[in-house]
């Protein structure tokens, strides 16, 4: 299966980069290897990780890594990452407007 990161994916690693960067370049840039590392091995197991939500009438799934939760979608041969968030954030309320913004 193909690992497809959406903008708003790729823009949430960047942010943590960031975060992460302003104590700490070295672990900014490992941590966000491990990000990213993460999202790709859910080509091998994709259905590995529970389902948290139906969205779209596509389940969307979440595997935690570390403090942050990758959220993420199925389609017929690849796996979607949606968004990537620190677990303390309201993360249900990100799927709402993924329910908002896109058409089923």
């Amino acid at each position: 299966m193909r690992v497809i990161l959406t903008p708003e994916a790729r823009g949430d690693i960047k942010a943590v980069v960031r975060w992460i960067g302003s104590d700490n370049l070295d672990r900014a840039e490992s941590f966000s290897s491990e990000l990213i590392q993460a999202c790709r091995a859910l080509a091998r197991h994709p259905k590995r990780f529970p389902v948290a939500r139906i969205t779209n009438g596509h389940e969307v799934r979440k595997r935690i890594h570390d403090r942050y939760v990758i959220l993420y979608r199925l389609h017929d041969k690849e796996v979607e990452v949606l968004r990537v968030v620190h677990g303390a954030r309201d993360w249900a309320t990100l799927l709402d407007a993924l329910d908002q913004a896109q058409p089923t």
